[in-house]
């Protein structure tokens, strides 16, 4: 659960028990806690342990190489999706996109990196927290851009996933709380105050009596998460399903180590003679005389390299015990968890263990492609309509009130440009289809996030370098009969 590092509090208003330390929790308590199968909504059985696991996630990142690698392959692989402004013919917006590139080079109310950050941010806080939050300000003062609009980005565990509100009455007339989020009278399904802590609530002198919650308008907040479940509210760790392959890699790698340390302790062993063989120094070997007058024998002793070595008292007695290792099932069991986890976060088993053994051409595209489906589906249900969509609409309201003429602008969202195992051919399948009419070639411009004046102005270029040639279209016969150039006979 959430951190009160030496704090006494260990309940909340209701009883519950919510605080451990993290790392306790991460290490130990995730193994036996919350077994039993409950039947209920999805936020209600997440409540229970939300805090729990997003605790051990944020941990766990931090700690473990392969978790760490697996939440940035996450926000690399998704990228920045970028805002096009155009009116309703296709045509550029220029005062829109030209407005909004401003504001897009430093969004946050922070200052901290442009709007490709600020969405690497919210990528990273899903993968933890299952969540990412952003409230839109009004900031005029030392604001630069024409249309003043910032966006704080919130943590997650701002929001208070237990609490349900302090009665009607007394705080919120106006509908029911539950797991943090206020929702209207009527429906009691349409969110109207998201309840954020004032303060960072895992604070070293933070108590569950002196923590201020904030009401924030719902048409104020950016929410991204996914959905599972009709009616879900709150978004679920990435790594939530994983966690126990995580902790099982841990442990094994460590019970591995130990056991081939202890394997290798112990190299021989050594009865301790007369005349103090401890005295000599590592890796050194001593000749002594004979160990009493009549004995005609010279002893050579021998001291092997600290650690490796067991010296025995005279008359003592050792029996060498060493352990095995797991010997070859290592590999093949560690492949099983790295697969168990690349599973849970739809990320390609090869990319978070770089094991490309046993691929070929072939099954290296078909895993392409169906990562590609599935990023453009989490772009389509949970990144446009989550995050850039209200993002863009809350800019165009702004610079509608400024009386700036945008009414016509209208926002397109641009995926990243996706590289293919073989660039080429790639492109002879773009061109194929829009040969064969599949595909307009505005679709294939608009893949690759440039608009149609880019283009057209590019092949100017181009024709000015007399590489102008490289765009003429091998069916028209006439394809040489403009001005000469330098590649073109102008016949």
């Amino acid at each position: 659960m959430t951190d009160f590092i030496n704090s006494k509090e260990g309940f909340d208003p209701y009883g519950n028990t919510l605080y451990r330390p993290a790392f306790d929790a991460a290490s130990t308590d995730y193994k036996n806690a919350h077994r039993e199968a409950l039947i209920a909504d999805a936020d209600l059985l997440a409540i229970s342990e939300l805090r729990f696991i997003s605790s051990r996630c944020r941990h766990v990142v931090r700690n473990n190489p392969v978790a760490s690698a697996a939440r940035d392959k996450f926000v690399t692989s998704h990228g920045a999706i970028k805002v096009q402004w155009k009116t309703k013919d296709g045509q550029s917006h220029p005062l829109m996109q030209e407005l909004w590139d401003e504001h897009y080079a430093k969004p946050t109310l922070d200052g901290k990196g442009n709007g490709d950050t600020l969405q690497a941010t919210w990528l990273g806080d899903r993968f933890e927290s299952g969540e990412a939050f952003g409230r839109f300000l009004i900031v005029k003062k030392n604001n630069p851009a024409r249309i003043p609009l910032k966006i704080q980005s919130i943590e997650a565990e701002y929001l208070d996933a237990a609490y349900m509100g302090l009665g009607e009455k007394e705080t919120f007339p106006y509908g029911r709380t539950r797991y943090g989020i206020t929702f209207d009278k009527e429906t009691l399904n349409i969110p109207e105050f998201y309840n954020f802590f004032q303060e960072r609530h895992f604070g070293l002198s933070s108590t569950i009596s002196n923590q201020l919650r904030v009401p924030v308008p719902a048409n104020e907040i950016i929410h991204i998460f996914e959905r599972k479940r009709s009616n879900q509210w709150r978004g679920i760790p990435l790594l939530a399903s994983s966690l126990l392959a995580l902790y099982e890699i841990d442990d094994l790698c460590t019970a591995t180590v130990q056991t081939q340390t202890s394997a290798s302790a112990i190299s021989w062993v050594i009865e301790r003679a007369l005349g103090g063989i401890a005295d000599l120094s590592t890796g050194t070997a001593s000749t002594r005389g004979r160990a009493y007058d009549n004995d005609a024998k010279t002893q050579l002793h021998f001291k092997s390299t600290g650690g490796s070595v067991q010296y025995t008292n005279p008359g003592e007695k050792i029996q060498l015990v060493q352990s095995r290792d797991i010997g070859p099932n290592l590999v093949s069991l560690l492949k099983e968890e790295y697969q168990k986890i690349a599973s849970a976060i739809n990320i390609p088993y090869y990319q978070i263990s770089g094991d490309t053994s046993g691929m070929d051409f072939s099954s290296i595209r078909a895993i392409l492609t169906s990562f590609r489906n599935r990023i453009e589906f989490i772009y389509n249900i949970i990144t446009i309509p989550d995050a850039l969509a209200p993002w863009s609409s809350r800019f165009k309201e702004i610079a509608v009130a400024l009386n700036y003429p945008v009414d016509d602008a209208f926002p397109t969202f641009q995926y990243p440009r996706w590289y293919g195992v073989d660039d080429l051919k790639d492109c002879q399948a773009d061109l194929l289809e829009v040969v064969s009419g599949f595909t307009p070639i505005s679709a294939i411009w608009s893949e690759r996030g440039y608009t149609k004046e880019e283009i057209e102005q590019s092949k100017v270029m181009l024709d000015d370098m007399g590489f102008g040639f490289l765009f003429a279209s091998p069916q028209n016969p006439a394809q040489n009969n403009g001005k000469p150039t330098s590649a073109t006979t102008g016949s």
